[in-house]
């Protein structure tokens, strides 16, 4: 297999040490870390910005992936634009370069002048996937990196939940402030991809009415379309077209993150592999970064693909998919193939981890699998092909009700920056500015 591929393994490497949440500092690094950002942001009161200027970055800057990247790279042809990636990771800038593709270090010379000078800022976490203290008087358009099927900021359930307290009691933020700056920054725009959307963006957010855009995700356009090919998806994608000139069928196996009660993703793995080898097919596993330790990287039996490979790239090659509460379904839709969802946990994370926008059960476009038994039989059932045009209809719909828009996301979003740029920017100084609650 080639999950042992240097490329590959140096790139899961890298995001193993990469938690979903920056690790607390001590006092001394807080103390630092507040005095540059509030002196980084009063010096970039001086610098011009240039509306013509945008900065691109992701996943708190160590990924090259997701919707960032999708509309960097259709950026790239627009001539009214100068488009610069921006990292924190030099294999990435190293990459990007050779390809011919403008990107930055995020604490050089050049990305430090590159982000005071940017007039746009797009990201698909925060504005700390390029640079949180030089981003204040740019205008910040969050991407965002998944559609809300499970609850997201404030409308998380548990009134606890990390990702909720940014949006809790006053006291909270300023404290949250004087400890991580960034964390609290507020876009002025976020993109969704449909107009049913709009109201999950603006309760979780707190956001206004006008402020989040149903325009389409811009990581949905490459599906039909790829960009840049980097050298550990060529790798990846080497392998699963060769699983197809052997006449196997490809399965991928991709849970979401869980912050709490974890599964025993070894079990479950080994299950699914057994399984798999079985009917003929091959089993991709995609693991979120944090639980990429819990499985064995070197194996026969599957394919582990390393956590810092944007999946867009490879779905079209992937058959089927095997998933939870991951808005990587809501991705795969677009392709109307079969979607497995394995959910053994469902009433813990509904009720006592982040909870549903939708009822589960009722929406998903797909069989429910709750055991590894259960999970068998519908890997089964799709190899024998029995419930190929089953779920269609159901697919169908939720595509509609998720997605307004198929293709030219890219294009969308760019118009509508440009003109937010050009027209709509009152510089506004926001060194707290807090939700409305």
């Amino acid at each position: 297999m080639r999950s042992d591929d240097n490329e590959a393994a140096s790139a899961q490497k890298l995001l193993i040490g990469c938690s979903h949440m920056p690790k607390p500092a001590d006092i001394s690094g807080k103390v630092i870390r507040l005095f540059w950002t509030c002196a980084a942001r009063i010096l970039s009161l001086t610098i011009p910005r240039r509306k013509d200027l945008w900065v691109f970055g992701s996943w708190h800057g160590n990924r090259y992936a997701d919707n960032s990247r999708a509309l960097y790279e259709y950026a790239l042809s627009e001539p009214r634009i100068e488009a610069v990636w921006v990292s924190k990771q030099p294999q990435i800038v190293d990459e990007l370069g050779r390809a011919g593709y403008p990107a930055e270090l995020t604490r050089s010379l050049r990305g430090l002048w590159t982000c005071a000078r940017a007039g746009v800022y797009l990201y698909d976490c925060g504005t700390s996937d390029i640079n949180a203290a030089l981003s204040w008087h740019a205008l910040r358009i969050n991407l965002w990196h998944g559609v809300p099927l499970k609850r997201i900021g404030s409308d998380i359930v548990v009134a606890s939940h990390p990702a909720r307290t940014l949006y809790s009691s006053t006291a909270a933020r300023w404290a949250r402030y004087f400890s991580s700056p960034a964390n609290l920054d507020r876009p002025d725009f976020v993109i969704a991809t449909s107009e049913t959307m709009l109201s999950r963006y603006e309760s979780a957010f707190d956001l206004s009415s006008g402020q989040v855009k149903a325009l389409g995700q811009p990581r949905t356009d490459p599906i039909r379309a790829m960009g840049l090919t980097t050298d550990a998806e060529r790798q990846l994608l080497d392998s699963l077209r060769d699983s197809h000139s052997a006449g196997r069928q490809t399965l991928l196996y991709a849970p979401t993150f869980r912050e709490a009660e974890k599964l025993d993703l070894a079990a479950i793995v080994e299950s699914m592999a057994k399984v798999c080898n079985a009917v003929g097919w091959r089993l991709f596993v995609k693991l979120h970064a944090g639980d990429v330790v819990h499985v064995p990287k070197e194996s026969t039996d599957f394919h582990l693909i390393p956590a810092s490979l944007d999946l867009n790239r490879i779905l079209p090659e992937i058959d089927a998919l095997v998933t939870d509460y991951s808005s990587i379904f809501i991705d795969y839709l677009l392709l109307d193939r079969p979607i497995v969802f394995f959910a053994p946990d469902i009433g813990h994370y509904e009720s006592a981890e982040r909870g549903f926008y939708d009822d589960y059960r009722e929406s998903a476009p797909g069989p429910i699998a709750e055991t590894l038994d259960e999970l068998t039989f519908q890997i089964q059932t799709l190899a024998r092909g029995d419930s190929a045009g089953h779920w269609s209809a159901q697919r169908a719909r939720q595509r509609d009700w998720y997605h307004s828009f198929a293709d030219r996301s890219c294009e969308r979003v760019v118009d509508f920056v440009w003109q937010a740029a050009t027209n709509e920017i009152p510089l506004r100084r926001r060194i707290a500015t807090f939700p409305h609650r």
